[in-house]
């Protein structure tokens, strides 16, 4: 699975709450050493794979 289908399976499964956009561009909420808005894009390969539904990794 690219880094972008990655990307997608996180916007597609996170609560609408913890979401938006930030000048255009998607964004989410990630706790690093406290809450922070962070581009989806800027996401770690950790933090995308800890957020990708189970179902979608083939546990």
């Amino acid at each position: 699975m690219t880094r972008e289908q990655k990307l997608k399976l996180v916007w597609r499964h996170t609560h609408r709450d913890y979401k938006g956009t930030l000048k255009g561009e998607r964004s989410t909420l990630i706790y690093r050493n406290g809450t922070c808005l962070v581009l989806l894009k800027d996401l770690t390969d950790e933090e995308i794979e800890a957020r990708i539904p189970r179902a979608a990794k083939g546990d």
